[in-house]
């Protein structure tokens, strides 16, 4: 409360500047200090924002070399892009940690870069109800028996391990390896043709 003669407590004690001490954080993030001394300084830390990291700009290279790889069509879609108005879309957001990198990137319409937002490019076409090439293999080995996923594994030089449970009173168990177990470490190697 500032009255004449000064600052003053709700309690009507006079404040003298040199015993205040504040630091003020506002609804954007910029930091206010209010330092002692016979006068106040405020220091407004980065209100412009300049000691954030900067995204890097996409060069040409890599966007001709992206465009070139996937033939210039939209990967969420299907259907042909702009060659002057096209996004290159991330399959791992950036603000998730995904880098400008050729193996990140894809070509996708802005509308429908947009419109999957963070997801990942295998979780977007999930959303729609689109079935990816890792789905349809995951469909098939889950359709047969576990026999033939071990002969599978067993031709394509995959070792899956059993899990081992510790029991406090019987002593550590070993568990046998489960369906899931080789429908998981499968996917990862076979193709559709595969099957």
């Amino acid at each position: 409360m500032q009255a004449s003669g000064g600052l003053f407590t709700l309690s009507r004690r006079k404040i003298r500047p040199e015993s205040i001490s504040l630091e003020i954080l506002d609804a954007r993030g910029f930091r206010w200090n209010m330092t002692r001394g016979p006068t106040m300084t405020l220091d407004f830390g980065s209100l412009w924002g300049d000691d954030e990291p900067k995204r890097k700009s996409v060069s040409k290279f890599l966007r001709k070399a992206v465009w070139d790889r996937d033939g210039g069509k939209c990967q969420l879609c299907g259907k042909p892009a702009d060659p002057f108005n096209f996004d290159l879309a991330h399959n791992r957001a950036h603000s998730r940690g995904g880098k400008l990198t050729l193996a990140n990137t894809y070509v996708a319409h802005p509308g429908c870069n947009r419109s999957i937002g963070t997801h990942t490019k295998k979780s977007a076409l999930r959303q729609v109800g689109i079935e990816t090439p890792e789905d349809r293999v995951r469909r098939k080995l889950n359709g047969m028996s576990l026999a033939k996923l071990k002969e599978l594994a067993k031709q394509n030089g995959v070792k899956v391990k059993g899990r081992v449970e510790e029991n406090w009173l019987w002593g550590d168990q070993r568990r046998p390896t489960t369906k899931r177990q080789f429908v998981g470490k499968l996917v990862k190697l076979l193709k559709e043709n595969d099957l």
